[in-house]
């Protein structure tokens, strides 16, 4: 028997067929194995996929943990918090990866952009809302004050400041409302949103204790006494908060740098395995829709491509190369 040509042999190694498996016929251990190599962004889309995925998550919360870890740079771990209504594991992968719409009035878009303010929760989709949303900065350079539509650098005066707007109780957010960790003024930059919030939620309180009917609509219904215990531990895990919302900056800047190094990496394998052992050229490689796309969930996944990845989109990508 003849043997094949070098180039021959190496095509017929990277013809291979990847049949998919009904989730029904792979045990659980298996399914959690997958979900350990998993990044947030997987397991926020793997528990929506079936009851089944959901379930195991549940029950094995330490995935979200491991899954921080599969992501390079790896994310900061979450602030511990007792209070009410913070970050789990997975709650706090939501807020990075799940998307959100933006928080300019006029868009309200849906955008996976990371957040603009991690402290804050905001994220913004397009360069116009990001001006949109810091519209006043520049008038007020003397004192490097900011109050506009959405943020008040003043928003939590002095005491005489807030006598003569007649609202003292606002000295007990003082310990525990978060404001802008990107120090972007000489004064802590509140979201007049999150300031009316906590108004409303004193407010409502304030009403139960004095027995009185309140139209103001909370989310969580407390007493004055309830509402204290809850600022109490605000106001333990503020530290936690802000400083995690400055880590957070500082991994958001490295994490597009180390995706773009990965990204030249796949090219990289694409230019000296793919393109010679397939005989394509490289260029023209590059220009199929399947592989960019294949590069673009590898760079979001931080994983670097393989044979098996390249075999998974061969076939289609052969196919829309004879097309160009």
């Amino acid at each position: 028997m003849a043997s094949l040509p070098f180039h021959q042999l190496q095509l017929k190694l990277f013809n291979i067929t990847i049949t998919p498996r009904d989730i029904s016929d792979v045990s659980d251990e298996v399914l959690l194995r997958i979900l350990f190599h998993s990044t947030p962004r997987d397991l926020l889309a793997f528990q929506l996929v079936s009851k089944r995925f959901y379930g195991i998550l549940d029950q094995n919360q330490h995935c979200w943990r491991w899954a921080r870890h599969n992501i390079d740079p790896p994310v900061p771990p979450p602030p511990r918090v007792e209070a009410v209504g913070f970050w789990t594991e997975s709650a706090y992968a939501q807020l990075l990866f799940g998307g959100g719409n933006c928080c300019a009035k006029s868009c309200q878009k849906w955008t996976i952009n990371l957040p603009l303010s991690f402290a804050l929760r905001l994220r913004v989709c397009s360069p116009g809302c990001f001006k949109t949303l810091h519209r006043g900065y520049d008038n007020y350079k003397a004192a490097k004050r900011v109050s506009n539509h959405y943020f008040d650098s003043s928003a939590i005066p002095g005491k005489n400041g807030l006598r003569a707007m007649g609202k003292i109780h606002r000295d007990r957010f003082r310990d525990w409302l978060v404001y802008d960790e990107r120090d972007t003024t000489d004064h802590p930059t509140y979201l007049k949103s999150m300031v009316n919030i906590a108004d409303n939620e004193w407010l409502c309180a304030r009403a139960i204790e004095e027995k009185r009917k309140s139209k103001i609509q909370v989310k969580v219904v407390r007493t004055c006494a309830q509402l204290k215990e809850q600022y109490r531990l605000r106001a333990a895990a503020f530290e936690g908060i802000m400083e995690n919302a400055r880590q957070l900056q500082v991994w958001a800047k490295e994490l597009p740098i180390k995706r773009k190094e990965l990204e030249l990496v796949n090219v990289d394998f694409v230019k000296e395995v793919i393109s010679p052992r397939e005989q394509i050229p490289f260029r023209k490689l590059l220009r199929t829709a399947t592989l960019r796309r294949e590069l673009e969930l590898c760079a979001d996944a931080s994983v670097r491509m393989d044979v098996r990845a390249w075999c998974a989109i061969r076939a289609v990508t052969v196919k829309e190369y004879k097309k160009l």
